[in-house]
């Protein structure tokens, strides 16, 4: 008897059940929802899952990368100032400002220098002496500060076919050297790079992407500049330059949770078909446009924005090629497409309020 009423029992509650789970169900397709099947991807959080590094330059004036990061402190998680300086017998500049930290320390953005080579020289490279002591130094100034971490910033180095693979192997080795000491103090271990695609051999060739991608926490991939001052009028990152140098540096080991993607907030202004420009703001280069009433133009092909404009004093046209936040917002649609670590701006000071409006809304505040 007991029984029986116990088998009553479950079965109504069954009935119940999938009477409000049909229910629920009819109000749910009322109401326009969908029910999302079991093995469907779920869209990223917004928030910062995504983290943005901010490039400083310690300049006063309307491009001051200060003010910027003061206005806009809540959506940067990284401050990389350009404070740290190798010369050639391994001693270091250091530029570093406590205002500058106080603040940022202040706000929760880490602050994680940028180290670069004074000229642009390898001496410090060849030479061990230099090599040791440069490597002493830059560990002394993050115990000084107290800094989260260094980003090697060795670039641009005048190389021959010849010289290109030696320097290679020495920077490759001097990272080695640093990320061992950084490792042990438990700091992040940072670097910028010229990309890998279309690139000249001379500057991309210095960078062992395989075996520097075991010894960096993160790489930046500095997706700026496939036309530049030295070279002919053309885009500044087009889009699918960027996305090939993503491809090609996943290919050469680079993993997605350690990659940055270098974003522009400049242009640049040439003779129009020439060499031999010069680099502005895109605030600047915008403000031209509007003072003057010159039209701008979008490039289908690169996916980037052009203007050309008579210049009376030169008596010829020239043509200016630059990022917008148009093309924030797509550089940070492709960092989320292959799911990689951030973006890193290039650099405080020269965006547009519109910049930061775009990552407000995709990527969302620290």
């Amino acid at each position: 008897m007991k029984t029986d009423f116990c088998k009553a029992m479950r079965k109504s509650y069954w009935q119940k059940a999938l009477l409000a789970i049909s229910l629920i169900l009819f109000l749910l397709a009322q109401s326009g929802c969908q029910i999302a099947p079991r093995n469907a991807r779920k869209p990223l959080p917004l928030g910062r899952k995504m983290k943005v590094i901010g490039f400083f330059m310690d300049l006063s004036g309307p491009d001051s990368s200060f003010e910027s990061l003061k206005k806009y402190a809540d959506y940067i998680d990284v401050v990389s100032p350009m404070w740290i300086i190798v010369n050639e017998d391994g001693s270091i500049q250091d530029n570093t400002s406590m205002e500058v930290i106080r603040f940022a320390r202040s706000r929760g953005i880490k602050v994680i220098p940028l180290v670069a080579l004074n000229k642009s020289k390898d001496t410090v490279l060849v030479m061990e002496n230099a090599r040791l002591r440069a490597v002493t130094n830059i560990l002394a100034a993050v115990r000084k500060y107290n800094f989260d971490g260094v980003n090697i910033d060795f670039e641009i180095i005048p190389t021959t076919a010849q010289t290109v693979v030696r320097d290679k192997n020495l920077i490759t080795e001097f990272m080695r050297m640093i990320s061992r000491e950084l490792k042990k103090m438990n700091k992040v271990v940072q670097m910028s790079i010229v990309p890998p695609f279309q690139t000249a051999p001379t500057l991309a060739g210095l960078y062992d992407i395989p075996s520097l991608s075991k010894m960096a926490d993160h790489i930046v991939l500095m997706t700026y500049d496939k036309h530049e001052a030295s070279s002919p009028p053309g885009p500044v990152a087009p889009l699918a330059w960027a996305e090939n140098n993503l491809k090609r540096a996943r290919e050469l080991g680079l993993k997605p949770e350690q990659t940055l993607l270098g974003v522009a907030t400049y242009g640049y202004d040439w003779p129009e078909g020439q060499p031999g420009g010069f680099s502005s703001p895109t605030k600047e280069i915008l403000a031209k446009a509007r003072r003057e009433g010159i039209e701008i133009k979008w490039s289908r092909e690169y996916q980037e924005p052009y203007y050309i404009y008579y210049n009376p004093v030169q008596g010829r046209n020239r043509e200016v090629w630059f990022e917008n936040s148009v093309t924030m917002k797509q550089k940070i649609d492709l960092a989320k497409k292959y799911g990689i670590y951030g973006i890193a701006v290039w650099r405080l000071g020269f965006e547009t309020p519109k910049h930061w409006d775009v990552v407000a809304q995709n990527i969302g505040r620290r």
